[in-house]
């Protein structure tokens, strides 16, 4: 599957849950809580680039990591754009270790480059490429 699919089909009490889990450093959950909910409406409404090169793994562990089907690298994915990360496959496996909310949850923390929107971690990207 997608991982826009796996997104549309989380129960968005129990992923908001998970995802709450993974901000052990949010001096407010309750506004957290908020935004997130904001957020998910948001980026379920971004279109998807759908990609069969790429697919999203998570390791027991819960580390997170994108793969590409050319090279046997690990990459991560806080600074690729959120409409190509949805459109990336998901690794079956992970789902024996998590429910597709905590993996979901996990993504969306990794995507958010750990809690900042899409337009501050592109704005970061752009400054690091100025400065190379």
């Amino acid at each position: 599957m997608y991982f826009y699919e796996i997104l549309h089909s989380c129960h968005e009490e129990a992923l908001t849950e998970a995802f709450l889990k993974l901000c052990t450093g949010s001096p407010d959950l309750q506004q957290t809580k908020k935004i997130f909910q904001e957020f998910l409406k948001n980026i379920k409404a971004i279109s998807p680039e759908r990609s069969d090169e790429w697919t999203i793994f998570m390791t027991p562990e819960q580390i997170v990591y994108a793969g590409n089907l050319h090279d046997s690298e690990r990459y991560g994915l806080e600074i690729t754009p959120w409409k190509e990360v949805l459109g990336w496959k998901t690794d079956a496996e992970a789902f024996t270790f998590f429910s597709k909310e905590e993996f979901t949850a996990a993504v969306l923390w990794e995507i958010t480059f750990f809690g900042f929107d899409e337009e501050t971690i592109q704005e970061h990207v752009r400054s690091w490429k100025e400065i190379e």
